[in-house]
């Protein structure tokens, strides 16, 4: 009987031990929080960027006669406030992750209310998203409430919360999608200006064309740069479902690799996504 009991007891230390220590959350969660730090960073580098090419193509219009596709500068601005609430979202989920994959207590965030009314508000993001993003302030909130630590994490990652997670994965993958293309059709304008400005001028104004030449091409590299560091950020964040399936099988299904290769690539292309966001936007 004491034999039965004591290898009783082993058994459940053993299946304890391998529920404390989720290396996979831990690396999810730390990859989450590069992703939502850099967001802030990025749109308030780039707010100003659209009005500014405006005006330059509102300018070369007005003295030149040409037609140009209008850049929709108040629409970019609508999806970049879109994306920084989602972002706030991803960022309380992100923490409370990392908090309780350290057995820490959560800390309560209570933007959800002011989050979702902005987004209802800002009408760029459909009715489930926004429900979405409620339920994982909801999940932060009851978890710092109720004192979740490290063996709680399974509710954390399971069921509705995981649900919606992705859900608002999905929706902040798509406004950076139209945030990049935004941009590359900055970039497409700033090409016709330039080729515009060299066919009419280069023989009667050529130091004025080559000046204007190198301006316009610094500032079709410079947006052109910005859009490839979008694309490629977003691109990384797009592979988040398979590392967030093999953070929380590993709660489940405990298996002896420390971290899952999913969860190693997503990490992976995420630093490397957020090393070229710094240097196309010269954030720090």
């Amino acid at each position: 009987m004491k034999g039965a009991r004591r290898a009783g007891l082993i058994v459940v230390a053993m299946l304890t031990g391998c529920g404390t220590n989720p290396a996979n959350v831990r690396t999810l969660a730390s990859t989450i929080q590069i992703v939502t730090s850099d967001t802030p960073n990025v749109v308030a580098a780039d707010e100003a960027s659209c009005r500014q090419n405006a005006a330059l193509q509102d300018e070369y219009k007005n003295l030149e006669n040409q037609t140009l596709a209008p850049l929709p500068c108040e629409q970019l601005a609508t999806v970049l406030d879109s994306l920084l609430e989602l972002n706030k979202a991803l960022q309380a989920y992100g923490a409370a992750l990392n908090s309780m994959a350290q057995d820490q207590f959560v800390t309560a965030d209570t933007d959800s209310k002011t989050v979702t009314g902005s987004l209802q508000m800002l009408d760029v993001v459909s009715a489930p998203v926004v429900a979405a993003v409620g339920s994982l302030f909801s999940l932060v909130e009851t978890a710092a409430l109720q004192g979740y630590r490290q063996h709680e994490l399974v509710k954390a990652m399971t069921g509705q919360p995981a649900a919606a997670f992705k859900t608002v994965t999905a929706a902040y993958v798509r406004l950076g999608d139209q945030y990049a293309g935004a941009l590359e059709r900055q970039q497409s304008n700033i090409t016709l200006i330039s080729n515009a400005i060299v066919h009419d001028y280069s023989r009667t104004e050529p130091v004025s064309t080559a000046e204007m030449s190198v301006r316009l091409a610094a500032l079709h590299d410079d947006v052109a740069n910005r859009a490839a560091a979008i694309k490629d950020f977003v691109a990384a964040v797009a592979k988040v479902d398979p590392a967030f399936d093999a953070a929380a099988q590993d709660l489940t299904t405990p298996s002896p690799k420390e971290v899952y290769e999913a969860v190693k690539a997503f990490a992976a292309q995420v630093t490397d996504a957020h090393d070229k966001l710094k240097k196309a936007f010269g954030v720090p």
